[in-house]
Formats: C-alpha cells, sequence, structure tokens
C-alpha cells in the first residue's frame, strides 16, 4: 500500500524472509521507495506512487503472492513487464489467469512455449471494466491483491467474488479489506 500510495511507512517486527525481501525488491521496480533493516524494519521513503508506462523486467522470488501483487497493481495503469521468479514458480499453472486477464485489458503470455509459469510476459492496457467478476478457480490470493490494489486503480471499479456457500470473502480477500480500512482514511471500502 506504501508503494501504490507513494505515503511515508514504518512497520516493525516483520521476519525478513527471501519472500519478503524479494517482495520489497519487485514492489520497488514499479514505483515503491522501500527499504528493510536488519532489526525487522520496513520503510517506506514516500514518493508518487506507481510508474505508469513501465516496461522493465522484475523478479518475483519464490512467493507467489509476489507475483500476485505485482499482476494485480499493474492492472490498472499502462505496463509491459517480463516477470521472472524462483524454481518454484516455474510449474505453477497460469493458464486460467492467462484465460482471464483479457478480460482486465491485459495479456499474459508464456516466454518457454509449452510452459504454464514463469517467465512470462504481461502487457496491461490500464482499460478496466467497471466490473470484474471473478471466475471460480483463481487463487483466493490473487482475489486479495486485486482488491489490495483496487482503489489505487485509475478508473472505479467493483469486484465480484464467486458464489460460495458460506456467502463470505476468503479470510485473506477479508484481511486485504481490514488492511485497507486500516489506511488512514485514503481509501473507503464498500462491501455489498
Amino acid at each position: 500500500l506504501a508503494t501504490a500510495s507513494g505515503q511515508e511507512t514504518l512497520l516493525r517486527g516483520l521476519a525478513l524472509n527471501d519472500g519478503l525481501i524479494d517482495g520489497i525488491k519487485a514492489l520497488n521496480h514499479i514505483g515503491g521507495q522501500l527499504w528493510w533493516e536488519e532489526d525487522g524494519s520496513v520503510l517506506s521513503r514516500g514518493g508518487s506512487g506507481l510508474i505508469r508506462n513501465l516496461d522493465k523486467v522484475i523478479h518475483v522470488g519464490n512467493d507467489i503472492f509476489n507475483l500476485w501483487m505485482i499482476i494485480a497493481f499493474c492492472l490498472g495503469m499502462p505496463a509491459r513487464l517480463k516477470i521472472t521468479g524462483g524454481e518454484s514458480l516455474r510449474f505453477i499453472d497460469l493458464s486460467g489467469l492467462r484465460r482471464f486477464l483479457p478480460t482486465l485489458g491485459a495479456r499474459l503470455t508464456n516466454v518457454i512455449p509449452a510452459q504454464d509459469g514463469l517467465p512470462i510476459r504481461l502487457e496491461c492496457s490500464g482499460i478496466l471494466p467497471s466490473e470484474i467478476v471473478l471466475p471460480a478457480g483463481l487463487s483466493p490470493r490473487f482475489a486479495a491483491a486485486l482488491t489490495l490494489a483496487l482503489p489505487f486503480w485509475e478508473s472505479r471499479v467493483r469486484i465480484s467474488l464467486p458464489a460460495n456457500p458460506e456467502k463470505r470473502a476468503p479470510a485473506v480477500v477479508e484481511q486485504a479489506l481490514e488492511q485497507l480500512e486500516r489506511f488512514g482514511g485514503l481509501v473507503r471500502v464498500e462491501r455489498t
């Protein structure tokens, strides 16, 4: 959220694992001004937020949530990326996402033919529909990343989650909504 908004931020007591470090580095490629300190603090210098018209290579490491965050934030603006990752993301199945993204004005192609994982190329127009209906089968963590990115897209968009018997959002989406509600009044969350 600090990357997208350009706000100064300080988080303390985080476990500085590879996933977090790779995520910080990836977010810095799209406009973040983040750094970490050995005591588990992650800080943001502020800045102007997301960079439009990106044309970069971004490495997301082995954490799939880093991948989801980069894709989600870049959907809301014109961008051309090549996204690489660690060994564990080479063999993930992105075919469902590849079929879904054209409805959001984006295209995902695999760099290695006949392989559904990373590396990929992502092209985003930044032109989004007014409502996004997420198909069943997409990761709830991708839905959470979209939820976090949604307020920072240039157009107002409503996300509808797939129907489920409990009529509740997945726990990770609820956590994303809670984070947005705590975001200092800059973001308004509506649940319907």
